[in-house]
């Protein structure tokens, strides 16, 4: 009953025959304590809508859990919506869970997150599940794997989860190979001739602590240490081990009758399918299985049918052709050229590969050899028997060539041939035991006898001689003009040279040096920097260090940075070669390595 005293204004007026308890809302809460748990409950009826809200949170701690939830029921649409958290202590457990139940078009959603704490692992599903049929999708995630799964089986929940199952099983099989723990090598005690079958095992080196897997197709004792390293169904198994993948199909009896599959591990990966057939009449069972297996060594092709196999087996070193009508067995030749024994051993022209090494044995007799050769660029290199032409008349073993003029790299410089040796107290690049050296050259440098443009007339040039070069001329003479409006005029200055640094791998490094003809001045010569290697005691490792070199001259003088090597007169040469066990101090300062000087006579 309304009253009310003036005007009223109606915007939207309703009128219904039905009672008025049918357009009641009607919420409630309450709380439920005991001893033992305590229980948090709200209700919200809505009659107009037709739904009804239950909200609960439930901890009970005699059962070490709480739950929470939220149930919705609307006879309107005939659904159920089911959201909830589930915490059990008791079982280290976290479950989260959406369902929907449309009771109209008769199907089931079921979606949800399992955490299990205490066997380590984490749960998604997603299931559908119908009047006739049932589908499945599933991620579990645990502390040593990751498996996932889609099913759409004809049938109800638990004819669902029986074809997981039977393929899961396979995928948990497929690729296994034996584990060892122990110190004893396992390969000493399989069959001789046997151990390829013994391909993938793994074994922990109780010893050493490693771990390593077999890899010895060829039955030998070699191992890779891996210490430092998934109505039709399908199903994906992930460990650290391996990822395989498998994908089943049933008849309508349940029987598993197709499956295929691939399975890869870090040392192989394989590819299988395989189909088993039914006779009605006379029962009998009939397999057809064909695989490939890959290793970084081989690759292996088999197929088998009721116990005919046929397979192809390749490696770097041969393939293998293995059926009923076809078999390569044995020594292998290529055009006379190439040979390969049954014991391994390989003939490649005159040469005999065996074991790490490439000879032109087993006699030694031939003058086999190697050439590599441009000749656009006029460059060759050969080594062997006999690498010089016949029409030399002579014998050598090796030959290098650098003829080339066109400038390939853009540098200017050609090399034929670069050695080196260092790293220990002495280093001989090469060793000469016995002839000469024939044609012998050192590379040069020229300082002095420029031409020289700016205003001012320089009074001093400072050269650092390059380690490479092994014979410098130098004056202290030059021209000099103002401006390009000038005329040249002669003049000299005083030439700084600074002897190039010393290695610790460099001893007995030679260096002539010759003051040219000029109109006085000097021409000093600076030691440089020298490095040295010296044994640490407390670290037990030799370390480098460095310092300043000196010039031992004349009667048992010295030169040093501060105070170098004059020289003073026009025409002087002296040859200076480089002795690294030598040093002095002088003036509480020690220099290492030791310049010393060979004066050439001269007649003025």
């Amino acid at each position: 009953m309304l009253q009310y005293t003036g005007d009223m204004y109606v915007s939207i007026l309703s009128v219904t025959d039905k009672p008025l308890d049918d357009f009641k809302k009607e919420v409630s809460t309450q709380i439920i304590q005991t001893a033992g748990n305590i229980r948090l409950l709200g209700t919200n009826i809505n009659n107009l809508k037709g739904t009804v809200t239950n909200l609960g949170i439930e901890l009970d701690a005699a059962e070490e859990q709480i739950r929470i939830y939220a149930d919705k029921y609307d006879k309107l649409n005939g659904t159920v919506t089911q959201i909830g958290i589930d915490l059990d202590a008791a079982e280290a457990t976290l479950s989260l869970h959406a369902n929907y139940i449309d009771n109209i078009n008769d199907n089931i959603t079921r979606l949800g997150v399992r955490l299990n704490a205490a066997e380590g692992s984490i749960t998604n599903y997603a299931t559908r599940i119908s009047a006739n049929e049932t589908a499945i999708s599933a991620l579990r995630v645990k502390t040593d794997s990751i498996s996932s799964t889609v099913a759409g089986v004809q049938g109800d929940l638990d004819t669902a989860k029986a074809r997981i199952e039977a393929v899961a099983a396979i995928a948990n099989s497929a690729g296994d190979a034996k584990v060892y723990n122990q110190a004893s090598n396992p390969w000493n005690s399989w069959p001789s001739g046997q151990e390829h079958k013994y391909v993938g095992a793994t074994w922990h080196n109780t010893s050493d602590g490693h771990t390593y897997r077999y890899i010895g197709y060829d039955n030998s004792n070699t191992w890779e240490d891996i210490t430092n390293q998934q109505d039709s169904v399908s199903y994906i198994l992930q460990n650290k081990d391996k990822i395989s993948t498998v994908v089943g199909s049933f008849d309508s009896a349940g029987n598993l009758t197709n499956t295929s599959g691939l399975v890869t591990t870090a040392y192989a990966s394989q590819i299988y399918a395989t189909k088993t057939t039914v006779d009605a009449l006379s029962g009998r069972v009939s397999t057809a299985e064909a695989s490939i297996n890959v290793h970084s060594t081989q690759i292996a092709m088999r197929v088998e049918k009721d116990g005919i196999i046929s397979a192809i087996n390749q490696s770097a070193e041969s393939v293998t052709i293995q059926a009923s009508k076809i078999n390569f067995n044995g020594m292998v030749t290529m055009n006379n050229s190439f040979r390969v024994e049954t014991n391994g051993t390989t003939h490649i022209g005159g040469f005999v590969v065996s074991g790490s090494g490439l000879t032109n044995g087993p006699d030694f007799s031939n003058d086999a050899y190697i050439i590599f050769r441009n000749d656009a660029h006029g460059c060759f290199a050969g080594i062997g028997g006999n690498v010089l032409p016949s029409t030399s008349g002579a014998r050598g073993v090796a030959r290098f060539e650098n003829y080339d003029d066109s400038d390939w790299w853009g540098l200017g410089h050609n090399y034929a041939l670069l050695v080196g040796a260092r790293g220990a107290a002495d280093n001989s690049a090469i060793a000469i035991s016995g002839g000469y050296v024939s044609g012998l050259a050192l590379k040069t440098q020229v300082i002095g006898h420029d031409s020289i443009t700016q205003t001012t007339v320089p009074t001093t040039k400072s050269v650092t001689i390059a380690r490479d070069v092994n014979s410098v001329y130098v004056s202290t003479h030059f021209n000099w003009r103002a401006n390009s409006s000038k005329s040249y005029e002669s003049k000299t200055r005083e030439i700084r040279l600074t002897l190039p640094d010393m290695q610790p791998y460099d001893n007995g490094h030679v260096l002539f040096i010759k003051r040219g003809s000029n109109n006085g001045n000097y021409v000093r010569v600076i030691p440089g920097w020298s490095y040295r290697r010296e044994y640490n005691s407390s670290t037990m490792k030799w370390e480098t260090k460095s310092g300043r070199s000196y010039i031992i001259y004349d009667n048992e003088s010295y030169a040093t940075y501060s105070s170098p090597l004059t020289i003073e007169s026009c025409g002087d040469a002296m040859c200076f070669i480089y002795h690294r066990e030598l040093q002095v101090t002088i003036s509480n300062v020690t220099y290492y390595g030791a310049w010393v000087q060979h004066k050439f006579p001269r007649e003025w």
